[in-house]
């Protein structure tokens, strides 16, 4: 699908594509376009592309600025869910908050920053949505919580081949063993599209003593003398004498952003 949209001087121009039984991965910096990709599948802004076959009514969203009334108890949540989401498993969503220490009858508004994120993440797990989109859901929590609620999106995925999961965070290290692949997002682009475990096994930062010996056939971006591939083994077997390390996500995104190239 064929995501548009013009403000000002941004402009939008993404193809995404949402597979069932996956999780895909959004990164970018803040500002790069990610919140306007879920207001517009969620139709609160208008598509600029082409017209949106998903169905509006099998999607639930996650937004850090929103969530139920602070006085409401999740029990409270529990009964005003059933009777909106025709598809909500109440015995799902009471496993969750017992799996993540949420008390049913405490005020939302004695919940901490990562008891709330952990609250959302049960409700759009347990209203038997398609598709989940999950905007900045880990932002503000520690390392547990974020850890938590990665456990709790696989198990939910688990059990629901026919559901998809679009998450974005400007902290791609939170997503790195959570998703099944990745779109690098700048400046309303993708620069970037590729599946978790062939970035984790073809992508590569490699440095040599002398530039002008190396084979540039598979350079992707070029920054300070750094070079980025997705062929990895092809610099390893062919030239023993090059400097090979890992490209963390964040690294990724940046020799993208930053690099030149080649």
């Amino acid at each position: 699908m064929n995501l548009k949209k013009q403000y000002d001087a941004f402009q939008l121009d993404v193809s995404l594509n949402l597979v069932p039984g996956r999780i895909t991965g959004l990164i970018g910096k803040n500002g790069s376009g990610k919140t306007t990709i879920y207001k517009i599948l969620m139709g609160l802004v208008k598509n600029e592309g082409e017209a949106l076959s998903l169905d509006k009514k099998e999607m639930v969203a996650v937004w850090n600025e929103s969530g139920f009334n602070s006085l409401f108890t999740p029990k409270d949540c529990k009964k005003i869910l059933q009777a909106i989401y025709p598809h909500f498993d109440e015995g799902a969503y009471s496993q969750r908050l017992k799996q993540l220490d949420l008390p049913e009858n405490k005020p939302i508004k004695q919940f901490s920053t990562g008891m709330k994120a952990k609250l959302k993440i049960c409700i759009a797990t347990s209203v038997g949505a398609k598709h989940l989109l999950l905007d900045e859901p880990t932002s503000g929590l520690d390392s547990l919580a974020r850890r938590e609620l990665s456990d709790l999106l696989q198990d939910y995925m688990e059990t629901r081949e026919d559901a998809s999961i679009l998450i974005s965070s400007h902290i791609s290290s939170d997503l790195e063993s959570l998703c099944d692949d990745f779109y690098l997002l700048e400046e309303g682009k993708i620069l970037l599209h590729e599946d978790t475990d062939v970035l984790l096994s073809n992508y590569a930062l490699l440095e040599v003593d002398d530039p002008s010996e190396l084979d540039t056939s598979y350079i992707l971006k070029e920054k300070d003398h750094v070079y980025l591939t997705n062929q990895k083994q092809y610099y390893a077997e062919n030239m023993p004498g090059v400097a090979l390390r890992n490209a963390h996500f964040d690294e990724l995104l940046e020799w993208m952003v930053q690099g030149e190239n080649v």
